[in-house]
């Protein structure tokens, strides 16, 4: 959600929230990898009883591979979208946490997959669909 939220703020010139003053971790991991997982885990036949209940939770997440700052992000985004972000610096909101970070090792036990885009290559890769899009989008609706 962040590259679609941030590049829209960015090409309109509108102004982003940057909590803790861009000073928080996350992960960003890329869409194409979230699919691979996803398909690599829904072809995975169920190996336990087919009468058991048992679950268990898969994170597919790049984790450590694309865990950068808030202000690195939209660095990498001003940088893919040729235009600068409009920062409105704020202190950290109550209830979030300085890093997040996704464990993996479950879905690379389960199907031998770890996400392996990175930051830089994934937001290249979504600027290069979401300006055109976004020049489109902007077309029809001054059309409508």
């Amino acid at each position: 959600m962040a590259p679609v939220i941030f590049s829209k703020a960015i090409m309109e010139g509108t102004p982003i929230d940057v909590f803790n003053y861009g000073d928080m971790k996350r992960d960003f991991t890329y869409i194409d990898d979230i699919v691979e997982g996803v398909v690599r885990v829904s072809e995975k036949t169920p190996t336990a009883d087919p009468k058991s209940t048992q679950q268990i939770l898969i994170q597919i997440a790049a984790t450590c591979l694309t865990c950068f700052t808030i202000l690195e992000f939209i660095e990498t985004m001003e940088n893919a979208l040729g235009k600068r972000a409009i920062k409105n610096m704020k202190p950290m909101q109550a209830g979030d946490v300085q890093q997040t970070h996704a464990a993996t090792d479950a879905l690379h036990a389960l199907v031998g997959f770890t996400p392996t885009t990175i930051l830089v290559e994934g937001i290249t890769q979504f600027a290069k669909r979401y300006v055109p899009y976004q020049s489109i989008s902007k077309s029809v609706s001054a059309h409508v």
